[in-house]
């Protein structure tokens, strides 16, 4: 986004809201990953070993079910299950096998469950009308893996230019808001490709650590006032 930026270059971003994302890794299509992916069979092993026997069960005051086993679903917070879950997902579609010669693919961004599509043109309609064309293309490989993207806080973002998109893009016939700033990897991202929202959004998470801070110096180093 900031090449295109300082190129002078319209890009239009799509930032997906995936829904439940590790709970939605089915076990057996992760291990298929693995080996398509020609990674060690022991080391396939070892995750096969991770995932099973893995199992949940529901308390409602007294009463307990009976536990059931976990066919999807990779564990959060663990380390490994990021991993896992771009395994599973990086055969998300892209426009590389409809273009023409001249024509620059999209931007693929991931990492974790976080997913953008990036593109960039003189003119931001055709940035736009290119993003339309991989959203075309997402249902059907949403649906063979089991994800789900949560249209209504799935954003659309346009750089460099100031003035309000008029085209809209659509996700299963399904509007995609258009903003003027949206955050990513925790980063806020406004169209002017400027740090300001990001410095205040830190400024303001900062501030009831800061004011911790503040009563613990002046308790340690207590200010004297003495004449000179």
């Amino acid at each position: 986004m900031a090449a295109g930026h300082n190129r002078g270059r319209r890009t239009v971003g799509i930032f997906l809201d995936n829904e439940k994302a590790f709970d939605r890794v089915w076990h057996s299509r992760l291990l298929f990953k693995l080996i398509d992916n020609q990674i060690p069979p022991a080391l396939v092993r070892i995750v096969g070993s991770f995932l099973k026997d893995r199992d949940f069960y529901i308390t409602v005051e007294d009463t307990t079910s009976d536990p059931h086993l976990i066919s999807a679903g990779v564990p959060e917070g663990s380390c490994l299950s990021p991993c896992l879950y771009a395994v599973c997902t990086n055969d998300i579609p892209t426009l590389a096998d409809q273009l023409q010669d001249w024509e620059e693919d999209v931007v693929l961004a991931l990492y974790a469950d976080d997913s953008a599509y990036l593109a960039s043109s003189c003119r931001a309609d055709l940035a736009a009308a290119k993003l339309q064309r991989v959203l075309d293309l997402l249902p059907n490989w949403l649906d063979r893996r089991h994800v789900a993207v949560n249209v209504t806080k799935t954003a659309a973002l346009l750089t460099n230019q100031q003035r309000t998109m008029s085209l809209k893009l659509r996700l299963r016939g399904q509007e995609v808001e258009w903003q003027t700033r949206v955050r990513y990897l925790g980063v806020q991202i406004n169209r002017s490709m400027r740090m300001a929202a990001q410095v205040e959004h830190v400024i303001h998470q900062s501030r009831p650590a800061r004011s911790m801070l503040h009563q613990v110096f002046d308790r340690t180093y207590p200010s004297q006032s003495r004449p000179i």
